[in-house]
């Protein structure tokens, strides 16, 4: 899957350079920025996330965004109280789901962009960490955030 969201991906790039934010935070902040979820919303998940050694902390935030954004979806689309005025509303356990299927389709296209970059760095062990697996990866991370979410 192709990127499609310049305007995004520099907005999480600006976020990390300019104002030196990490790249979960980044994702997240482009993600209120960008109405995919509640301003605030993750900011209970931010306070408390310490990637772990090795962890992506883009795609730990966009796992997040994508299954906060479904969750969302329960009480914008049927009014605040849950109703759409004959008491039903779709089930948290089914939105989940969505959220579910929607990361793994985010992930395998994740996979594919990495494999389709994999000859572009230098794997030599002295070489630069591969842009491919650090904050530089986060705006990628992002736009493919954003077109699986503006399919629903």
């Amino acid at each position: 899957m192709p990127l499609k969201f310049p305007t995004a991906r520099l907005l999480v790039c600006n976020m990390m350079l300019d104002q030196a934010r990490d790249c979960a935070t980044a994702c997240v902040h482009g993600a209120y920025e960008y109405g995919i979820v509640a301003p605030g919303s993750l900011d209970n998940w931010l306070k408390n996330f310490h990637p772990s050694e090795g962890a992506c902390g883009s795609l730990l935030a966009a796992r997040e965004i994508v299954e906060q954004h479904f969750l969302q979806r329960r009480h914008l689309s049927h009014g605040n109280d849950g109703s759409n005025g004959n008491g039903a509303c779709p089930a948290e356990e089914d939105l989940l789901s969505l959220a579910a299927s929607t990361w793994t389709e985010i992930e395998h296209d994740i996979q594919c962009y990495r494999k389709m970059k994999s000859g572009t760095f230098s794997s030599h062990p002295n070489s630069p960490k591969n842009p491919m697996d650090c904050g530089l990866f986060a705006p990628i991370v992002f736009d493919f955030v954003l077109q699986h979410i503006s399919r629903y």
